[in-house]
């Protein structure tokens, strides 16, 4: 029984450290995507990396073709790399 409760304990551990994991991670990608200027970039960004929008729905929310949106989210990168590049050269 002692062995189960230690086992359940070190996962509970686990997970914790892999939500504040996540967590962090999260914020990075919340700050880089914040650093976009172009507020369409930025939104496309949001929608689908923090929200979780289908392509399909962003599209209509945005009012936009997919292909249209697929070139857009291109350059989203794009623009987001450069971003990521500026904020973490020193690491």
């Amino acid at each position: 029984m002692t062995d189960t409760i230690n086992k359940i304990i070190d996962l509970q551990c686990e997970i914790n450290k892999d939500i504040d994991s996540l967590v962090n991670l999260k914020e990075e990608i919340s700050q880089v995507i914040n650093g976009v200027e172009q507020t369409d970039y930025r939104m496309i960004l949001e929608k689908r990396y923090l929200c979780f929008h289908s392509w399909e729905n962003i599209a209509n929310e945005m009012f936009y073709d997919l292909r249209w949106l697929h070139r857009l989210h291109g350059r989203s990168l794009e623009s987001a790399g450069r971003i990521y590049e500026k904020m973490y050269a020193d690491h």
